[in-house]
């Protein structure tokens, strides 16, 4: 499989824009092509099979492709792990709190209680506001808008070993694989706040 059609792949799943693109391969398969019409496209009438042939054949490809490789999600799209499965590791929560106390501590406290202009990372408030979301969830919020002057002075590896941190004084049990960079398999893990 090409680099691109992983992203693409990845985007779908992690979008949930499965049933447009459903309905977009039926659309091409039926031998429906969009007209330009000003800056507008609109569908047209059937075109014949013989000018679509390689076209629908290659969305009948992505379509059996793309189907297939969401068949193996569960069937709800609910994270199918939580973080009491162990899903950091120690070393990266060790990592992780060197990190926190030199760019976080300032506004949310070295215990993570939070500080008066920031909200805490830890304890029973924390938790019940982030409970039943995923560690995608959290990990977006802190990827787009921490540290609050500079977002992007921290790189995404950092930003994950923060968050590892952050679940070890939480309470979560440690694992023996660290937790992925990647927002789609961390929307795979849900943040309860108690032990399923």
């Amino acid at each position: 499989m090409r680099q691109r059609d992983r992203k693409v792949l990845r985007l779908i799943l992690q979008t949930g824009l499965i049933l447009p693109l459903v309905a977009f391969a039926a659309n091409w398969c039926c031998d429906m092509q969009p007209q330009p019409v000003g800056q507008q496209f609109l569908p047209s009438a059937p075109v014949p099979s013989s000018c679509l042939r390689n076209e629908r054949k290659r969305a009948q490809r992505h379509f059996v492709f793309v189907a297939h490789a969401s068949s193996g999600l569960r069937q709800e799209g609910q994270p199918s792990r939580s973080v009491w499965d162990g899903v950091y590791t120690e070393e990266q929560a060790k990592r992780g709190e060197a990190l926190y106390q030199q760019e976080c501590a300032l506004c949310h406290l070295a215990t993570l209680t939070g500080g008066e202009s920031a909200p805490p990372l830890a304890g029973a408030d924390f938790l019940s506001n982030w409970n039943g979301l995923t560690l995608g969830d959290l990990f977006e919020r802190l990827r787009i808008s921490m540290p609050p002057d500079q977002p992007d002075r921290l790189s995404r590896q950092q930003k994950i070993e923060i968050l590892a941190y952050m679940l070890s004084v939480n309470k979560f049990p440690a694992g023996s694989r660290e937790l992925p960079r990647e927002t789609y398999a961390l929307n795979q893990i849900r943040l309860d706040a108690t032990k399923p």
